[in-house]
């Protein structure tokens, strides 16, 4: 779970249809999952928005627009190579639209919309919106690296082939102590780590390695070609899981390519999950695994704790009197 609690960037999605049934239902179910929703009702006003908005998830009824919104789609993504499309229609066939847009669209939601469907595809959508960010981010921004690696050898090869593919010397530590003692002082992007070292064996390493950097994307390095372990690895929080002797850098590349979009994703759905889309402040489900944490730490070490508990009075007088936007804006300001 995040450790901050500022308020957090929602991304930013655009619904395009003449239903207004439709839109209202989609910016529901998109504020939910931490969106910010805007809504257009033709493809004239959507064009409007999208001069002014660098939507990162657009979901339209294209066939409603016909070419002229098949043309304002196709410029979008000219423009903005992470941009993901949902496609929203009644048609029977979209076979068209797919063969211009399927490496763009994440999926095809077929009216009338079903709530529990739309829910996972706007998850989908703001998950492969993450990886590609990711992946253009990577490309400018050199990140930090660090190998715990107790094989001189295997630690120097490691290094050479990161330096290859990723232009940055690593650092190196051959123990799991060092390894922690770093990463509370260092803000690490990427760990590498072997599961055989000297003061930590077997997945007690990507345990320990895990917590202590929440944000890192940690991938084992092993010999073992143990397929249960490699499972068992990523379960414990890993990204990945490579074999030392079939390492290239042609393949470090692809796989340090998807373990840290994997791990932005990974970490964007949890703060979604932990925090408010609407305020930035952490939600209930934050309470209470919070709650839960401060109970068994107050019973393991014999103290107390307090919470304290806020309202505001009049509040559904402003949402009846103004409206739910309004009452949004004083949401907002309050926190």
């Amino acid at each position: 779970m995040p450790s901050s609690g500022e308020p957090i960037e929602a991304p930013t999605i655009l619904i395009v249809d003449d239903d207004p049934a439709v839109t209202r239902a989609l910016a529901r179910i998109a504020r939910e999952l931490g969106y910010d929703a805007a809504t257009a009702t033709s493809v004239e006003e959507a064009r409007s928005l999208t001069d002014e908005i660098d939507f990162q998830v657009i979901a339209s009824d294209l066939v409603r627009g016909g070419e002229v919104g098949t043309r304002w789609i196709q410029a979008l993504t000219e423009q903005n190579k992470d941009l993901v499309l949902l496609l929203i229609t009644a048609a029977q066939d979209t076979s068209e639209f797919q063969s211009r847009f399927d490496h763009r669209i994440v999926s095809i939601l077929s009216k009338p919309i079903r709530w529990g469907e739309a829910q996972e595809a706007l998850a989908r959508a703001l998950e492969l919106n993450a990886i590609r960010s990711t992946r253009s981010s990577n490309v400018t921004t050199p990140p930090r690296t660090l190998i715990v690696e107790d094989s001189p050898t295997d630690a120097l090869l490691l290094s050479h082939t990161l330096d290859v593919v990723d232009g940055v010397k690593p650092d190196v530590v051959t123990r799991l102590s060092e390894a922690l003692e770093r990463v509370h002082e260092v803000e690490y992007d990427t760990i590498f780590t072997d599961l055989s070292l000297p003061d930590g064996r077997g997945l007690d390493a990507v345990v320990r390695l895990r917590s202590a950097a929440p944000n890192a994307t940690l991938i084992v390095c092993s010999g073992s070609d143990d397929e249960a372990l490699a499972f068992q690895v990523v379960d414990r929080g890993a990204q990945d899981f490579i074999l030392k002797q079939s390492m290239t850098p042609t393949g470090l590349r692809r796989t340090l390519g998807i373990a840290r979009a994997r791990r932005t994703a990974e970490l964007r759905l949890a703060r979604l999950a932990f925090y408010d889309g609407l305020t930035g402040l952490a939600n209930r489900t934050s309470l209470y695994d919070g709650l839960m944490k401060m109970t068994a730490l107050a019973r393991r070490d014999q103290l107390s704790f307090g919470v304290i508990f806020m309202d505001l009075d009049g509040f559904k007088a402003i949402n009846d009197r103004f409206g739910h936007e309004a009452g949004d804006t004083v949401l907002r300001v309050t926190a």
